[in-house]
């Protein structure tokens, strides 16, 4: 019987969660420490320095929202009939994926079968469990938690020829490991909160004033983070982090938010892990009298897209979040039919949702559009 091979897709989300418990506490420069600087908007004296000047510039290269986007065509048509577990989890961002997955695989003429996580080792654990028990071909599934924590559960899928491919995780995919494909993947969690960094910079003109909202239960924002504080300390700005959990977005986050800002009044800036965590913050900034604080979001949805548009958040940065379903499943059929992949943690694109472009991206959720593109390289359209 010829080996079967299972892809495993990791989710943002977003790639992702280990419990933790925090809210209301900042880290890496939070506290009184955190105000000793940049106010978001001095640009110091003689003007903007050599650093922001470029990172003006270089912010150019992210304004484009209709990157050219390729997909080598398959040597021959994959097999049909394969069974794919699709491991989901509770936050908006996971049924995204989820549901482009099911578009993607139904494409191929795959079988999907949904699989429903909680933010909690009980639950992850119990889940990855009843994948190893289903014996599937393919498992794409949303990595929440630390990958140590089901490395077991992985390597018996691995084991058994199971083609592993993890989004918004926070192990690396590739040879040598049991995992063939990832995205929202470090490379691209880095990639966001360079841009993320950049809109800060070009805006305050100088060093910003930035906080991070960091998500100890979510692994997989950790390089967002660490990537923006590099590109505002840089820039002669200032960074801070207030952990929240997951499980507060909309609820207790918006007020621990408020409370942080209120005794940080130096923070001009408030950068996002991902998107849905704009539910209640513009409101709860606004009813503060912080309303003058630019909220800057990362894998943009339809929300935050119009949140963009109609003032509520400054800014946000758009990633193929449904779009990278595709990826995900084209990598498995690459393998399955003995192509190439030419890079299993890649980047991009990303794009700068503003005023300006948010006709030109249409649904973000979706961008950037090209389901038929990976439809022609199948050999299914």
């Amino acid at each position: 019987m010829e080996k079967r091979r299972s892809v495993i897709v990791a989710a943002s989300i977003a790639a992702l969660l280990t419990v933790a418990a925090c809210g209301g506490s900042g880290s890496n420069g939070g506290g009184s420490a955190s105000d000793a600087g940049a106010t978001g908007s001095s640009s110091g004296v003689g003007g903007e320095s050599s650093v922001v000047k470029a990172d003006i510039a270089k912010l150019a290269e992210y304004e484009n929202p209709k990157p050219t986007v390729t997909v080598p065509a398959l040597s021959k048509r994959p097999p049909t009939g394969k069974k794919v577990d699709i491991i989901n989890c509770s936050v908006p961002v996971c049924a995204l994926y989820t549901q482009a997955a099911e578009k993607a695989a139904a494409a191929l003429g795959w079988k999907t079968k949904i699989v429903s996580t909680q933010f909690t080792p009980e639950s992850y654990t119990a889940t990855w469990n009843s994948v190893v028990q289903d014996k599937p071909d393919v498992v794409f599934a949303a990595a929440i938690l630390p990958s140590s924590m089901v490395q077991s559960q992985v390597n018996a899928l691995h084991a058994a020829g199971t083609i592993i491919l993890p989004y918004a995780g926070d192990a690396p995919a590739g040879p040598g490991t049991p995992y063939l494909f990832s995205k929202a993947n470090t490379p691209e969690q880095k990639q966001q909160g360079v841009v993320q960094g950049l809109i800060a910079v070009a805006d305050a003109k100088g060093g910003p004033n930035v906080l991070f909202l960091a998500v100890p239960d979510t692994p997989s924002t950790a390089p967002t983070g660490e990537a923006l504080k590099s590109t505002v300390e840089e820039a002669g700005g200032k960074y801070s982090e207030l952990d929240l959990n997951t499980a507060d977005i909309g609820t207790k986050a918006p007020g621990q938010v408020v409370s942080y800002l209120r005794s940080h009044p130096k923070v001009k800036y408030v950068c996002l892990p991902w998107d849905d965590w704009i539910s209640g913050l513009p409101q709860a900034l606004k009813s503060a009298g912080l309303g003058s604080v630019k909220v800057i979001g990362t894998a943009a949805n339809a929300t935050s897209q119009k949140a963009v548009k109609d003032g509520l958040i400054f800014r946000s940065v758009v990633h193929p979040t449904a779009q990278n379903a595709w990826w995900m499943m084209d990598a498995a059929a690459r393998q399955m039919v003995g192509d190439p992949i030419r890079d299993p943690n890649p980047p991009g694109p990303v794009a700068v949702v503003q005023p300006s472009n948010v006709s030109a991206l249409g649904d973000a959720s979706s961008w950037p559009h090209i389901d038929s593109v990976f439809r022609t390289a199948w050999g299914v359209s």
